[in-house]
């Protein structure tokens, strides 16, 4: 029976009706590549190709076959001679250099925004493929020509997941994607093969799992699986259809109107700023909250030594009372008010930034009743000189989490 999500089982007029009524795309990549003895070799593209079905089917749209190709290697991914050497040594995995796969990945978002699609959710089910699919977004703020994007990768919503007890972390071939594998089709898995084969010869140039992991891969389940795939999927849908629809939207874990300010001179100490006015802050740039780890730029490469003022703004939408955890990852003045109560003023800004290779963070805890919550952080550039800046909102109890 055909399937009519899938952009390569449909006749051309359909297609066509689909792109008129709901015109979203989705596409997942990732590379072959080895994730221990008990799994196939596709995992990757074919995991994240299947959150992208299920989310088509949450919002409609149509999902691009799966993009086989993916870079190699931690931040910076490889370029080609660097690969080749790898490749001997990393058989039967097969790896694209980085500069073929941003070619590859652009000109694929260039011609989704020339048939007339108008949002996009690309699917890294590889960890440097996801890497590169964000630098992409970043460096086009989301945006090809009419057609909004946003990328997602196979960790960006564990944290929506409800961990099992036997569940360690989650790692490359490790109980997570075993499960993932299984609930996508219990033939590409077979645990009867974790610890090798029968004949008790291990394949060469194969990794062998230490023993922990092992023991933790041979608690992978289907039912786990298919709650991670449903859990990534929903959220997934979700951003696609705030992407078409341009508007307020609830992302999962519970942040509604994500806003910045413009970015100003600042003119009076941090003490003393007053919050701003309700006229004001509706005129604030509305942002798609994308994820929970949020860069923000406005800071970069503006400063002129002196401090610069951004006011940044969302809402918290708790179903029930709970207890949050507002992490600020920067290292200048930072004033944080909830429900236009001050919580949290740090004139200073004595604490070191949290960036992207890790350091200290300023945590402050929130605890909120059910309803709407006004969060708004002020944050002063030292000097105008800001690295990076980054704003999470982290689970502080075990029901609610973003």
């Amino acid at each position: 029976m055909r399937d009519k999500r899938k952009y390569e089982e449909l006749f051309p007029e359909e297609f066509m009706g689909i792109l008129g009524k709901t015109p979203i795309c989705y596409w997942a990549c990732g590379p072959m590549e080895y994730h221990g003895l008990q799994n196939t070799l596709g995992i990757d593209p074919v995991k994240a190709y299947e959150i992208c079905l299920r989310a088509a089917a949450i919002s409609g749209g149509i999902v691009f076959p799966l993009v086989p190709f993916a870079p190699a290697g931690r931040l910076p991914s490889l370029k080609r001679a660097a690969l080749r050497r790898m490749n001997p040594k990393a058989a039967p995995s097969l790896m694209t250099c980085v500069e073929t796969c941003e070619r590859l990945y652009i000109e694929l978002f260039e011609s989704l925004a020339d048939m007339g699609f108008k949002a996009c959710v690309a699917f890294g089910g590889h960890g440097p493929a996801g890497n590169l699919l964000k630098k992409i977004e970043k460096d086009r703020d989301g945006r090809m020509d009419d057609m909004l994007f946003a990328a997602c990768t196979s960790t960006s919503f564990l944290h929506h997941v409800t961990r099992e007890d036997s569940a360690v972390k989650f790692c490359h071939g490790g109980m997570w994607e075993t499960s993932m594998n299984m609930a996508v089709n219990p033939e590409l898995t077979d645990l009867s093969r974790t610890r090798g084969p029968a004949d008790g010869t291990w394949p060469g140039r194969l990794e062998k799992y230490p023993d922990d992991r092992l023991a933790d891969i041979m608690k992978s389940n289907r039912a786990f699986g298919e709650q991670i795939l449903n859990v990534s999927a929903r959220a997934v849908a979700e951003i696609a259809a705030a992407l078409f629809q341009k508007k307020e939207w609830v992302y999962p874990g519970y942040v509604v109107n994500y806003r910045v300010s413009p970015v100003l001179p600042c003119t009076e100490p941090l003490g003393s700023l007053r919050y701003p006015a309700a006229a004001d802050i509706g005129a604030f740039s509305a942002r798609v909250f994308r994820e929970p780890f949020c860069v923000i730029p406005e800071f970069a490469d503006r400063y002129q030594g002196r401090p610069l003022l951004a006011y940044y703004m969302f809402n918290l939408d708790c179903p029930k009372s709970a207890r949050l955890d507002l992490g600020l990852g920067y290292d200048g003045p930072v004033a944080v008010w909830v429900d236009r109560d001050v919580r949290f003023n740090d004139a200073h800004g004595t604490c070191p930034g949290y960036g992207p290779d890790g350091g200290a963070k300023k945590v402050i805890p929130l605890e909120l009743s059910r309803g709407r919550h006004d969060v708004l952080i002020a944050l002063v550039s030292n000097q105008g000189q800001a690295a990076g800046i980054s704003v999470q909102v982290e689970r502080g109890d075990n029901d609610v989490g973003i």
